[in-house]
């Protein structure tokens, strides 16, 4: 499997701690025994953290098949179904009450199309980015990345996509990676909530 900047470890243990904090807060933030996608979900360590945590049903997607065999090797659990797919054209027959997306938005070239398209499947997104003030974006040193977000970038792009950013928080160490209210942390995460866009057909 190509590792890149995955977490990979067959325990919770192994994977750094703002990557778990990001999850238990998604689990905090969302209801007992909902139905979430997980776009984007790696080797599945957070969607079994979602499922433990508040009972969720989870289904997870990553585009890399290796990615999917780990996950579902070492983070099976009842309630959590993983999948080889594209978060850019994944469909769903049923709606999910929420999607998690956390590290993606940074690694695709335009990340409208997977914006766009979760607004099919779902009404509330929970994600993250590296924040450009903090971490600025360097191709050598994060060469897996096409471009780091400012707050106000962040929320712009995700307004053009038609979401409404309804909380803004941040994390401002690696590890333990605590998720904070406001957005001067290196990473920013962000809740927000599909709106109708002007001219749209929904």
């Amino acid at each position: 499997m190509k590792v890149g900047e995955r977490q990979v470890s067959p325990s919770l243990k192994g994977i750094r701690g703002d990557h778990r904090a990001r999850y238990f807060w998604a689990a905090s933030r969302l209801p007992y025994r909902c139905r979430i996608l997980d776009a984007a979900c790696g080797v599945g360590y957070g969607s079994r953290v979602l499922a433990q945590e508040i009972q969720a049903r989870v289904v997870g997607i990553d585009i890399e098949p290796e990615a999917i065999a780990y996950a579902k090797e070492h983070y099976y659990f009842d309630g959590v179904d993983y999948f080889a797919a594209d978060v850019r054209g994944f469909k769903s027959a049923k709606d999910f009450d929420a999607i998690v997306s956390f590290e993606t938005i940074e690694h695709l070239d335009d990340p409208a199309p997977m914006l766009l398209n979760f607004r099919k499947l779902s009404s509330r997104l929970l994600c993250s980015v590296p924040n450009e003030r903090l971490l600025p974006f360097d191709a050598k040193r994060f060469n897996h990345h096409f471009r780091h977000y400012t707050p106000e970038q962040f929320t712009s792009l995700l307004e053009s996509c038609g979401w409404r950013v309804v909380a803004r928080r941040c994390q401002k160490t690696a590890s333990p990676g605590a998720v904070e209210k406001g957005v001067d942390g290196r990473t920013i995460v962000y809740e927000a909530v599909r709106f109708s866009l002007p001219g749209a057909i929904e």
